[in-house]
């Protein structure tokens, strides 16, 4: 199972809560997080955009290489030796949180792996469908959900928009007997003797 987003520790808490990673489970970090840490880096070294587009795509480049600690080492050792625009002592602590999203989020961001194994790396797409299919139905004025209530509204909401509306009610109808009658299977095919 692919778990893909961001690198605020709250989330990867969150989805702990939930989901036992194991061997089976592929955290992801989400790419274009990766790609505004490098960004702030590049507005902490180059004052033209140009150049900062430049140092960004090298940068990303690499760490799409499976190079994250090449780039991490690259940053310190470029803090050394060019200066950093403003502030030294607030640009170093800029440069060392963002070095230090890079190395905790590191084992997160194999994305060479995850690109030759056809996992997303992005998770644009699957915010969106999560708004189309959750958030737009889920947070409408004054709605207040348990567990329960809101897994059931999106199987239901689910089957509405991904065009399988049309069988759900019949599926639901089997299995709402299913669970209802769990030991049908050692009845079936008995016709009972009536007697008179």
């Amino acid at each position: 199972m692919v778990v893909l987003i961001d690198g605020q520790q709250s989330l990867w808490d969150t989805v702990g809560m939930y989901l036992e990673f194991n061997a089976r489970t592929v955290p992801i970090l989400d790419i274009l997080h990766v790609a505004s840490y490098i960004w702030s880096a590049a507005k902490l070294f180059e004052q033209d955009e140009g150049t900062r587009k430049q140092f960004t795509r090298l940068r990303l480049a690499r760490i799409l290489n499976g190079e994250v600690h090449t780039v991490i080492r690259g940053l310190r050792q470029l803090a050394t030796r060019r200066q950093l625009k403003g502030d030294p002592r607030q640009q170093l602590e800029q440069l060392e949180q963002i070095c230090s999203y890079f190395a905790k989020n590191a084992e997160r961001m194999r994305y060479r792996e995850y690109l030759a194994l056809g996992y997303p790396i992005a998770s644009g797409a699957v915010e969106g469908a999560c708004g189309h299919l959750a958030k737009d139905r889920m947070e409408r004025s004054g709605m207040r959900w348990t567990l329960e209530g809101a897994r059931a509204m999106l199987d239901v909401r689910a089957a509405f928009q991904s065009d399988h509306w049309r069988h759900f009610p019949e599926w639901r109808a089997e299995k709402e007997v299913a669970n209802a009658h769990l030991h049908r299977s050692l009845v079936s095919g008995y016709t009972p003797a009536i007697s008179l």
